[in-house]
């Protein structure tokens, strides 16, 4: 699987990857200008990795496949996989309620599966 670059241009903008895990990630976005230019912009987004399955297609009969990947919300998905900050901290705060509540709903799927007693007691410690 292609992982999410950790510098992104786009659409006039630079995205640094400043913090991930698993499915989560903090991006700073800032405009192609000078960081001391008075039209210089900043904000930061935190992102629900998407993953998005291999393909295949062709084009003027060139066969072009495209591997499985992660990938940045689209703007239509901004909202439900993205949302932007103006500030590092609340970015962070935000980032960490996201982790945390993927965290507790994978830990009620595994103690409702059928772990043994040793698997379990390590899941549990994480918490």
């Amino acid at each position: 699987m292609r992982l999410l670059e950790k510098k992104i241009i786009s659409k006039g903008f630079r995205f640094t990857q400043i913090k991930r895990t698993n499915n989560f990630a903090i991006y700073l976005k800032e405009n192609n200008v000078a960081v001391d230019s008075p039209s210089y912009y900043f904000c930061y987004e935190v992102i629900n990795i998407r993953k998005r399955e291999a393909e295949s297609f062709k084009r003027f009969g060139k066969l072009i496949e495209i591997p499985f990947r992660e990938i940045y919300p689209t703007d239509n998905n901004w909202g439900l996989y993205g949302c932007t900050f103006k500030d590092l901290k609340t970015a962070e705060v935000y980032f960490i309620k996201l982790s945390e509540k993927v965290f507790s709903t994978a830990s009620r799927k595994v103690k409702n599966s059928k772990l043994n007693e040793y698997q379990l007691d390590i899941f549990s410690a994480l918490e």
